[in-house]
């Protein structure tokens, strides 16, 4: 009996690095459980990434336009408000408006073109005011003696265009 006794307790003695060794690893299932894991967690954080991106691009995108609307707007008010005149080849919808003052005089000529700028011309001087004009849906037009401005301004970002749409209506101060 004694002897049974020694063979049980020398093989348990010789199992035990065994089977600690072969405990002591990760086996392929579980690194493929771990990896499989792991890379549907980065997909969803680079989704919600991508997500949030892209809508901090269309929000700066949005306020350029609205300011690159504003200084055009700033312009034209300014140059439409010393105007006696204002000068149109259709006062239903025109892509030219020419500004004059009191005397005759140009003050400027502002013209949608077709490239997508709105360019201000004084006869000496031609400037661009705004360069993301959608020139199929933008016009100058009269109402009485009121110019009205109705702009579109598109650009592209990373997922879809923004657009914006803006009108006003400018009266000239000097008759």
């Amino acid at each position: 009996m004694h002897s049974l006794e020694n063979k049980y307790r020398l093989n348990k003695i010789r199992q035990t690095p065994r089977s600690r060794k072969s405990n002591s690893g990760l086996t392929f299932v579980e690194i493929l459980v771990v990896l499989v894991v792991f890379g549907i967690a980065i997909a969803l954080f680079q989704t919600v990434f991508a997500t949030n991106m892209s809508a901090f691009d269309e929000h700066i995108i949005r306020a350029n336009l609205w300011q690159e609307a504003n200084e055009l707007f700033e312009r034209l008010t300014t140059d439409a408000r010393l105007a006696s005149d204002i000068i149109m080849p259709d006062p239903n919808g025109s892509s030219t408006a020419q500004l004059l003052d009191p005397e005759g005089n140009l003050i400027g000529n502002y013209s949608i073109m077709n490239d997508g700028r709105v360019l201000f011309d004084t006869g000496s001087n031609t400037v661009t005011m705004c360069e993301n004009v959608d020139a199929d849906k933008s016009v100058f037009k009269r109402n009485g003696r009121a110019l009205v401005v109705d702009l579109v301004l598109t650009q592209g970002s990373l997922s879809r265009p923004v657009t914006i749409s803006v009108t006003t209506e400018i009266f000239p101060r000097n008759n």
